[in-house]
């Protein structure tokens, strides 16, 4: 899933729309708000993770409702794991929050931020901004460590179902605008995508 290259700012990796099926149409099954699927609609956590080589295997990226792709320094990439139907025990490796993540977060309510750090000079814009702070900076080793079998930088994990306890002010996740449903006949299906940036290549292919 990786080789690198193109300017895009960012992408999203998320199902924007799904065939239901007879289990899908039951009445009374909740389905998230984001994905269209069976899930519930819990509080909005934004997990910055690494993405380069020396950060795989991540953990708990493929259990997000919304991956964001973002290019930061040399070309590379990191993604953003926005997360409000399932939590799981252990995310990472977690890394530092740029200035670009206020906007790409803005559209999801207030959010509870989890990151490794930033640099000085964010952090007043990072105050101002409608987010919960949930970050290393703010939180017990307890919380945030180091797996051991891990080289630092690309070592922190967090245990997001404990910043659940601390997540009173954070939104629950809410519409933004996608739609879910039955497939239109015009649209032309798609089996894969390659998505490229200067010093990455992203594949993703469904059925």
């Amino acid at each position: 899933m990786k080789r690198f290259a193109s300017l895009v700012l960012f992408a999203v990796i998320t199902s924007c729309s799904f065939l239901p099926t007879e289990k899908d149409a039951t009445p009374g099954v909740e389905r998230n708000i984001l994905t269209g699927l069976p899930g519930k609609n819990g509080k909005v956590l934004a997990v910055k993770f690494d993405d380069t080589t020396y950060s795989h295997p991540q953990q708990g990226v493929e259990a997000a409702d919304v991956v964001f792709v973002t290019q930061v320094e040399a070309g590379l990439t990191r993604l953003m794991g926005i997360y409000s139907s399932q939590y799981p025990e252990i995310l990472g490796p977690v890394r530092s929050a740029r200035i670009s993540d206020i906007d790409i977060l803005a559209q999801f309510g207030k959010v509870g931020f989890l990151y490794s750090g930033s640099q000085k000079k964010l952090r007043p814009v990072l105050t101002a901004a409608s987010l919960v702070n949930l970050s290393a900076e703010r939180n017990p080793p307890t919380i945030y460590f180091n797996d051991p079998e891990r080289t630092p930088p690309y070592a922190m994990m967090v245990k997001p179902n404990l910043l659940l306890e601390k997540a009173d002010q954070v939104s629950s996740v809410q519409s933004i605008g996608w739609s879910h449903g039955p497939r239109s006949p015009s649209a032309k299906e798609i089996s894969a995508v390659t998505i490229r940036w200067p010093n990455a290549v992203y594949r993703a292919s469904w059925n």
